[in-house]
């Protein structure tokens, strides 16, 4: 991995680790959230820059059925995160109090929990269409273990992260915030703050793991109709 591949890897690592830290807000603290919600700025602006060469290739090249749901994806994750972060700034009590609104509260407040929540699942989709980058990274780490890693992680360990995730995810009633059924979100304050984090994290990791079986599956079965096709 080269230098410039290991500073994408830090920067997304800490965007993740910044991302959780963001969702259950309360336990974190207004202050805190909001100045985390400044490092994920900084962070998603030094990611798009990083990613800069794939900005200047969108309009160059065939646009495959792969390619345009990536497209699809990173664009509604992109609008999301951009919502999340006018809205924050617009109900900033400590970072931005200058720029805040009395007017209007409840539907930023209502807009800023549903983008935040809308982001969780894209961003997760995201990291499962990129999960042959993950995947290649654990063969090269695996040496000759290679198929005895994949058969581990793909029979055993990608099932149980995505039963687990959804369990998560339906515990967490994760459905109501990403339709707008509820305003807020009740937490448990005896829960410690990692405890929550690792519950987003299974969250994203089941669905990761599911987009990325799915993109497996359909490229095989894609595959196989060409190999049929040509065989005629």
């Amino acid at each position: 991995m080269g230098r410039r591949q290991k500073i994408k890897a830090a920067a997304d690592g800490a965007m993740t680790v910044v991302f959780l830290l963001l969702m259950p807000y309360r336990l974190a603290g207004a202050a805190l959230h909001e100045w985390l919600g400044v490092a994920m700025f900084v962070l998603f602006t030094a990611h798009h820059l990083l990613n800069i060469s794939w900005h200047q290739r969108l309009f160059r090249g065939k646009y495959t059925p792969y390619r345009t749901v990536l497209l699809i994806v990173d664009g509604l994750l992109f609008a999301g995160m951009i919502t999340s972060m006018v809205t924050g700034i617009l109900l900033s009590r400590y970072v931005f109090a200058w720029v805040s609104v009395r007017a209007g509260v409840l539907p930023a407040r209502k807009l800023h929990m549903l983008a935040a929540y809308w982001d969780l699942v894209l961003l997760s989709v995201h990291l499962g269409l990129h999960g042959n980058l993950a995947a290649m990274w654990m063969e090269r780490r695996s040496g000759g273990r290679h198929k005895t890693v994949r058969l581990v992680c793909g029979r055993i360990l990608a099932p149980a992260v995505v039963l687990f995730g959804t369990w998560q995810f339906c515990r967490e009633r994760v459905y109501d915030c990403l339709f707008g059924r509820t305003a807020f979100v009740f937490y448990d304050f005896s829960v410690p703050l990692p405890v929550y984090m690792l519950k987003y994290l299974c969250m994203m990791a089941g669905i990761a793991c599911l987009v990325y079986g799915l993109q497996k599956g359909l490229l095989r079965m894609g595959a196989k109709r060409k190999a049929k096709r040509s065989s005629f």
